[in-house]
């Protein structure tokens, strides 16, 4: 059984409080802290904490996803990268990924077929391979969803477009056509 010492609105996140217990600290919603009666001076299991922890955690994951997730669409790789710099563990972010693909938000296949249709114009095949690959993407998805949305016409076509544009403001010397 822990006492708890000391109970602190943390600034920063709206409906969370700072629990203080034997010395050590828990993050915890309000919610929690009316359902289980925690008070100044009450005991209370150890074990109870750290799934209140836990549950506050993944919580506050849930809703840092959501809030990152609204400005565009992303790929799994960048919300795991994004939560992890945040400071969630990788259990609570397993957790907040696999409850975000449930719910449809996050879709590696939407988001590269998206990507594709909105760059095939403006940026070579092997570009938007790479940029996909970097997003974490997986390479046999990227092949395939390229070679059923871009022609071989449109490539051609971005190809000398793209040329076009490098070398509209170069003049005409040796070195400029070796490139």
């Amino acid at each position: 059984m822990a006492l708890i010492e000391k109970i602190d609105k943390v600034k920063r996140l709206k409906n969370v409080y700072t629990v203080v217990a034997d010395g050590l600290s828990y993050q915890i919603y309000d919610e929690f802290i009316i359902l289980h009666q925690i008070k100044v001076g009450k005991n209370i299991d150890e074990n109870v904490l750290e799934q209140l922890n836990n549950s506050s955690q993944q919580k506050m994951c849930l809703q840092q996803c959501t809030t990152y997730l609204s400005a565009s669409l992303r790929t799994e790789k960048e919300i795991f990268d994004k939560l992890k710099i945040k400071g969630y563990s990788e259990e609570i972010i397993n957790y907040t990924i696999d409850k975000m693909k449930a719910y449809g938000y996050i879709d590696d296949q939407k988001f590269a077929t998206m990507y594709i249709n909105q760059f095939q114009d403006v940026k070579g095949v092997n570009r938007i391979k790479q940029e996909l690959l970097r997003k974490g993407i997986d390479k046999d998805k990227i092949d395939a969803l390229c070679s059923q949305i871009i022609d071989q016409d449109n490539m051609q076509e971005v190809a000398l477009k793209l040329a076009q544009k490098y070398m509209k403001n170069k003049t005409c010397s040796y070195k400029n056509k070796s490139k």
